[in-house]
């Protein structure tokens, strides 16, 4: 399996696990994209999405471009991302071997109003 998922508390934990190949996105990796981000957006049990790589090298080196001049269509992946960019809510990105995560986007809830 090209994209690991965990659920750990309100958090959903995708993992490109194709470390030798830098974590390149294939239509394998945009394929579990789309299905764990599809079911994520309206799952109220997952309140954050964190997005890590496999292996200490390389978070995530891009589109596989030996897979896409082989032929292989990439469209899952630009769907995936896009549901991705789209996603309502809270993500990070953390970087294989980094100490510091990257937050894309923070929405904050107002205190009376934690599940909205």
């Amino acid at each position: 399996m090209a994209l690991k998922t965990e659920q750990r508390g309100g958090a959903l934990i995708l993992t490109i696990d194709r470390p030798d190949a830098g974590n390149a996105l294939n239509s394998e990796v945009g394929r579990g994209l789309v299905g764990a981000l599809s079911s994520a957006a309206d799952d109220p049990a997952v309140r954050s999405i964190i997005v890590t790589g496999a292996g200490e090298r390389v978070f995530c080196a891009g589109m596989d471009l030996k897979a896409f001049a082989a032929g292989e269509d990439m469209t899952l992946v630009g769907e995936g991302l896009a549901i991705l960019s789209a996603c309502p809510k809270p993500i990070t990105l953390n970087p294989a071997g980094s100490r510091r995560p990257i937050v894309k986007r923070v929405r904050l809830l107002p205190a009376s109003n934690p599940t909205a």
